[in-house]
């Protein structure tokens, strides 16, 4: 009887499928946003034709214009023997360019955004090559001067820079693609009685009457776009890795090191209590990733007016300002998810990077799930499944503006491939694989 109308019903569904068949298919819905606004196109990886030995930048500032003045070295070795090295530029007006000491003429792809510097004659395959870019610009991104207005007359002045994807390109030359990575030095003057808070470590501090110049040393390589400072008036929250009461510190034999977090003066009341934990979050993922945290120092500088919610500059994370709350706000609004998001990028992104910004989800997959693992350790269960489920529900909204491949060479801006798919992908691989895997 069961196999008698199992035949039955597999006979209505062909004949279903046959009407269904014969109908004139409809035109699909198009999507309220298409992806890249509709403007999309293949993004081929591009390589550096050398690697980098060194980028030292050494920068001052005409706050009321907006103009950066650089002086760039890069040292850089050919891969194969070359007469011309290029390097990512946009809208940079050049002064001097010199290799080894020596004037060279360059020339511009506006197309390819490249200034291409010729070379006096063939250079070697592997031969350390010293270029330097005598500049200035005012830059559209990538370098942002806040100062007082009319509509905020009492807005503390501010400088600071933001790169990912392809902006340090606008305020200093070289190659910004995240396959290339350098070791770096910031030289950075401000007026007197400024902070300036840099990759690395600080190298010298100096002054003069009017003027301080901080140099950041960062030897450690890094990706381009994680080049990075903030300049200000700032106040400092200082404590170190070995404060810390979550993870075996000592068992990574680093806790002497830095974990301070900056902030506007008037703010300085409210910096413990948005930062407070961060040394602690840190401890926690070097015991479960099983790796040393791999910086020198882990600073955290809040920015007025900043452009997203926090950047994972190499050691020198960025934050909004607008994360900075008073204590009856904290147990609703606490920063540790945008703490441990930024953080868990220093292993996720800035030791270990993408080879293109197609694969972008890697990144920000592994700062959201580690992001959601700092909140089971810390709140619980409910909150890790909580943040998860919001994670859904935001991606499934997001499929009905528009749908895409995960990994996907075919689109306009490289920040049309940050969105909501690579968390989900990582909670399920880690579902699939196991947390040791």
């Amino acid at each position: 009887m069961k196999l008698a109308r199992v035949c039955a019903c597999t006979v209505a569904l062909a004949a279903s499928l046959s009407a269904a068949m014969a109908k004139p298919v409809a035109t699909p819905t198009p999507l309220p946003r298409p992806f890249g606004r509709g403007h999309v196109w293949f993004h081929a990886t591009a390589y550096a034709p050398y690697t980098f030995d060194d980028t030292i930048v050494r920068v001052h500032f005409d706050l009321a214009r907006g103009i950066v003045y650089g002086d760039e070295t890069a040292v850089v070795r050919p891969k194969r023997a070359l007469r011309t090295l290029p390097f990512n530029t946009l809208g940079i007006h050049y002064q001097r360019v010199t290799v080894d000491g020596n004037p060279v003429r360059y020339a511009f792809d506006a197309a390819r955004q490249l200034i291409n510097v010729r070379l006096p004659a063939l250079a070697a395959a592997r031969k350390p090559l010293g270029v330097e870019f005598i500049y200035w610009v005012r830059p559209q991104r990538g370098v942002y001067f806040i100062r007082p207005d009319r509509g905020y007359p009492n807005i503390a002045p501010e400088i600071w820079s933001q790169g990912e994807m392809i902006d340090n390109r606008r305020w200093f030359p070289t190659w910004d693609e995240p396959n290339q990575k350098t070791p770096s030095e910031l030289v950075v003057t401000v007026p007197r009685g400024w902070t300036v808070v840099a990759n690395g470590y600080l190298k010298s501090h100096t002054h003069t009457a009017s003027t301080e110049t901080w140099d950041w040393n960062a030897p450690h390589p890094k990706s381009t776009y994680l080049i990075a400072f903030a300049a200000g008036p700032l106040s400092k929250h200082h404590t170190t890795l070995g404060q810390a009461t979550d993870g075996n510190v000592a068992a990574f034999g680093n806790g002497s090191m830095d974990v301070d977090s900056y902030v506007q003066p008037r703010n300085a009341n409210l910096n413990a209590l948005c930062f407070g934990r961060t040394n602690a979050i840190v401890a926690y993922f070097q015991q479960i990733i099983g790796v040393k945290f791999p910086w020198e120092k882990y600073d955290q500088t809040t920015a007025e007016r900043f452009t997203y919610g926090g950047m994972e500059n190499a050691s020198a994370t960025i934050q909004t300002q607008l994360a900075l709350h008073p204590t009856i706000e904290d147990s609703e609004r606490p920063c540790d998810g945008l703490v441990a998001h930024e953080l868990a990028h220093q292993w996720w992104g800035d030791d270990v990077t993408m080879a293109d910004w197609s694969n972008t989800w890697i990144n920000e997959g592994f700062a959201t799930y580690f992001q959601e693992l700092w909140s089971e350790h810390h709140f619980g269960e409910a909150e890790f499944e909580y943040e998860r489920y919001q994670a859904q529900q935001a991606y499934f909204k997001e499929t009905q503006q528009y749908y895409r491949p995960i990994v996907d060479y075919v689109y306009n801006d490289p920040l049309d491939l940050f969105d909501y798919r690579g968390g989900l992908l990582d909670r399920d691989w880690v579902a699939r694989r196991g947390e040791d895997t």
